[in-house]
């Protein structure tokens, strides 16, 4: 089975675990274990685990040429994740994302620069090329403005081909969730078989438009649990 993953990339630059915040400028807050550089994104972590897990897996992103941008490739090499990269990530503007991550005993807060994110798209993946997939899974939605954009008609695309599809959107850093590019994520979940948000998401993408969504989604919705790292199948 041959699964595409499109998506963000980050490089994570992880402190912690932390006994508490930074609470004002100027100060210096003790990390006890070493600070990290790690391949991270929600698209590149779950690449990387189906690779793991043994699926033949492809990752399309945007890459910068930067050193970060090796530390993805290293990871997904790894991994043994194939990479193909998006046409414009020769000309990009803006170097790879980088989420600082600050990490405490049962939470965590982060502070992220989506970097090329906000320069790709998925126009050139064709019906011929999302044919050699039986499944497209999206991840890092709402931090890649480019992809959100020519999101709509990608999945018209994905669906002529024959792929079943799934959406983990993640965090929208904005605060405005499905206010976002005029409402567009709910155009969207009428094309998605699987629903992938946590539960702070969820609430923010469907619940405050329960009534637009009856009738339009057709997909099994799971929703996770962060702090207890569960799940719960809303509907189905």
């Amino acid at each position: 089975m041959a699964v595409l993953v499109i998506g963000d990339a980050f490089v994570d630059i992880v402190a912690g675990p932390l006994e508490s915040l930074p609470v004002t400028w100027g100060t210096d807050t003790f990390s006890p274990q070493p600070i990290l550089q790690l391949a991270g994104g929600s698209a590149q972590n779950t690449a990387s685990g189906l690779a793991a897990l043994g699926t033949d897996t492809t990752f399309f992103t945007g890459m910068a040429r930067d050193t970060f941008a090796q530390v993805i490739c290293s990871q997904c090499t790894q991994n043994g994740v194939k990479i193909r990269e998006a046409t414009t990530s020769g000309t990009a503007q803006h170097g790879t994302g980088v989420c600082i991550v600050l990490s405490g005993s049962t939470d965590r807060s982060f502070v992220s620069h989506s970097g090329i994110a906000d320069e790709w798209g998925c126009e050139e993946l064709s019906i011929g090329y999302l044919s050699n997939f039986v499944h497209v899974h999206i991840g890092g939605y709402f931090m890649c403005k480019g992809l959100r954009h020519s999101m709509l008609e990608f999945l018209h695309r994905a669906r002529a081909a024959g792929c079943t599809i799934s959406l983990d959107t993640n965090y929208d850093t904005s605060d405005t969730w499905s206010k976002r590019d005029d409402g567009l994520i709910l155009s969207l979940l009428p094309y998605i078989d699987v629903f992938l948000p946590n539960e702070v998401e969820v609430c923010g993408c469907i619940f405050k438009h329960a009534i637009q969504l009856v009738g339009c989604f057709w997909g099994k919705l799971v929703a996770f649990n962060g702090r207890k790292r569960d799940t719960t199948e809303i509907a189905a």
